[in-house]
């Protein structure tokens, strides 16, 4: 339904955000029968604490935001973001190389990061009784990171092995890689978030301590803890571990460079390539999400809670408009999706891709997706429709609420784009808000075909 891709260290870990506020976006805020009440604490230093109890068994999942990713990165230094989270599990002042690993295994625990556009994270999850261990680890590296040639020069081999499995040798990480580019080209979303080869290859040593100097800092984190916690004993722990660490002594805040006026006007691109096996379509809109409804006039608060309604009716349910009519009527597609995120930095993309019926033309591919765009500005979906799209959500949300790790990545994820985490709590006020004329409304004033980016992809030969 909603995806918004970011690059994980290991394992081939993904996390799609976005799919996930979409649907539990309303889960996390003042609590339930097994949870309490969550609340937001801050150091002197800056460092912001979001601790939400979930007492439903004894874990606990610590994570850790910075608030920078691949948008920050000047030219000449895509991929530092990312290339800086791989170092981030090497040596510091004391702890060696793989050690932070080895005690967070030991313990039972489970660890992971990722980069995406907008931020940078950590995590570990492991039973409570770990929680100062963890926060005592986050500590050590936000202050003590080493950085060594051997250990530069290793994890440099391992991202670019990276860039060529995730993009180089997959046709549809190129055609995304491509689309996003071209949609937002001239300003920082335009570039991947690995990185270029040429950029990747080039960072220094000097590069990286500068970036880990200018942006790993108290004044530039959150810390988001959800399980079997007190909160106040919580915090006290938190300022044990970081209290006594500055905040940088100069941070210019991150201005989203984008506009909603300043999207890109129509354009179609063909990849050609020996690495595909069949042929796949991607298409996407520029479109606001929560960050410019509060800082754009033109914007209105109910439009990007629309335009997530917008993504379920097309591909958030079995039996929605995408498998119904692109795949099973009209029989042009094996696989359509659409997708949506409403929490980035600059206007997110609205997409839709699909994979071709064989001996169906990419071409005829695209009308049949725009006229299923086309549908519904001509006539708004019915109640009917409306009504299992919101009763798919809650299910969605009620599911998704077992975990942790997704309740802290909802609180996470809408403070480090600059949002308020409590509008978490109003989620399902806002999506009930929305009628089917507000749905008719979004598809006119955004999915229109010339200011679509398309990218086609073609085995080579065919």
């Amino acid at each position: 339904m909603k995806k918004q891709i970011f690059v994980n260290k290991r394992n081939n870990f993904k996390i799609a955000i976005s799919i996930l506020l979409g649907l539990i976006l309303a889960t996390s805020g003042c609590g339930d029968g097994n949870s309490g009440v969550t609340k937001e604490y801050r150091l002197n230093n800056g460092l912001k604490l979001i601790v939400q109890p979930d007492r439903r068994s004894p874990v606990v999942i610590n994570q850790i935001w910075y608030r920078v990713g691949s948008v920050y990165e000047p030219p000449g230094l895509t991929g530092i973001s990312h290339f800086l989270e791989h170092l981030m599990f090497k040596g510091t002042k004391n702890l060696k190389d793989g050690e932070f690993s080895k005690i967070v295994a030991s313990g039972g625990g489970r660890e992971n990061a990722f980069t995406s556009f907008d931020y940078t994270g950590y995590y570990q999850k492991w039973a409570k009784d770990n929680l100062e261990t963890s926060l005592r680890l986050e500590a050590e590296r936000m202050t003590n990171l080493l950085f060594s040639e051997i250990s530069v020069e290793k994890e440099r081999q391992v991202v670019l092995e990276e860039r060529t499995l995730r993009v180089d040798d997959s046709p549809k990480g190129m055609a995304y890689e491509k689309l996003q580019q071209l949609a937002y080209a001239g300003t920082p979303y335009g570039s991947s978030i690995i990185g270029s080869i040429k950029d990747i290859s080039s960072i220094s040593i000097a590069d990286l301590k500068n970036w880990y100097s200018k942006y790993y800092h108290p004044s530039n984190a959150t810390i988001v803890i959800v399980g079997d916690v007190d909160p106040d004993d919580t915090f006290a722990l938190v300022k044990k571990y970081f209290a006594a660490i500055p905040p940088a002594k100069e941070m210019t805040p991150f201005i989203p460079r984008m506009g909603i006026k300043n999207r890109s006007i129509r354009n179609d691109f063909t990849i050609v390539t020996d690495k595909a096996k069949t042929p796949y379509l991607m298409m996407g809109y520029i479109v606001p999400g929560l960050v410019q409804e509060a800082i754009e006039e033109n914007v209105a608060e109910w439009e990007p809670y629309a335009l997530d309604v917008l993504a379920t009716i097309l591909n958030g349910y079995q039996g929605a408009r995408l498998e119904s009519n692109i795949i099973r009527k009209k029989g042009l597609a094996t696989t359509a999706s659409a997708s949506y995120s409403m929490t980035r930095l600059i206007p997110s993309l609205f997409t839709l891709s699909a994979t071709p019926k064989s001996g169906v033309d990419l071409n005829e591919l695209r009308v049949g997706l725009i006229d299923e765009i086309e549908k519904i500005k001509r006539v708004p979906p019915d109640e009917a429709e409306l009504s299992k799209v919101i009763a798919q959500t809650l299910a969605n949300s009620v599911y998704q609420k077992d975990s942790v790790a997704y309740q802290g990545i909802i609180l996470g994820s809408l403070d480090a784009v600059g949002l308020d985490w409590r509008l978490n709590d109003g989620y399902f006020k806002k999506i009930n808000q929305i009628t089917p004329d507000r749905v008719s409304y979004v598809a006119k004033k955004y999915l229109d075909e010339d200011f679509v980016t398309t990218v086609m992809l073609k085995p080579k030969g065919n």
